[in-house]
């Protein structure tokens, strides 16, 4: 299931990022059939590839641009809504991704609900992956996060351990501390440039 969220960023057919978008495919497959003509006249090999190279590279680029009024708002030589994002994980010498934002999240979002379904349905993933991921945790961290009561005449509950508890409290002034340094970063380095 995707998220809203998720849903609403790859809207590409919109306003200024759509006309933008087709401009720069356009100039981008019209400079791959004149350096292909240019090559093949001279000879040299590698013209097919070059004609599929340049347009297929600038749909990647457009591609993982952010949406939102950026591509066009840079053409014309400025910068708007400027953000700061970032994501950090933690990973050990034989696993990555064993702890960060995701699963922090998620252990948010199992204290809230009390269910690891409801949990995963508010993040918009499925449940499968939600217990995968905090399987992968507690494995590599050595530690239970979640602790599930099954149903019987009452639903089943899924509460933090102790140690999920911890590992919740512990990331999030983690990532406190790390959200204001970049802040500060941004501020002393990137905000004055827009």
């Amino acid at each position: 299931m995707i998220g809203k969220k998720a849903i609403g960023q790859r809207k590409w057919f919109e306003g200024e990022v759509w006309r933008t978008s087709l401009m720069v495919a356009a100039v981008g497959v019209l400079a791959g059939v004149a350096t292909a003509s240019v090559k093949l006249h001279l000879g040299l090999p590698g013209h097919k590839a070059l004609f599929w190279m340049v347009p297929i590279v600038l749909a990647r680029v457009l591609s993982r641009h952010p949406v939102g009024g950026s591509i066009g708002s840079l053409t014309a030589g400025r910068m708007s809504e400027v953000r700061v994002r970032f994501r950090v994980w933690l990973s050990s010498a034989d696993a990555e991704g064993i702890f960060g934002d995701g699963k922090w999240r998620l252990l948010q979002a199992v204290d809230e609900t009390g269910s690891l379904k409801a949990a995963a349905e508010k993040l918009g993933i499925s449940y499968r992956k939600a217990w995968g991921d905090l399987k992968k945790a507690e494995e590599h961290l050595k530690v239970a996060l979640i602790e599930k009561h099954r149903g019987g005449q009452v639903r089943g509950e899924t509460h933090l351990t102790e140690a999920g508890r911890k590992w919740m409290q512990a990331y999030s002034r983690f990532r406190g501390e790390i959200e204001e340094a970049v802040r500060r970063a941004y501020e002393t380095h990137i905000s004055g440039l827009t």
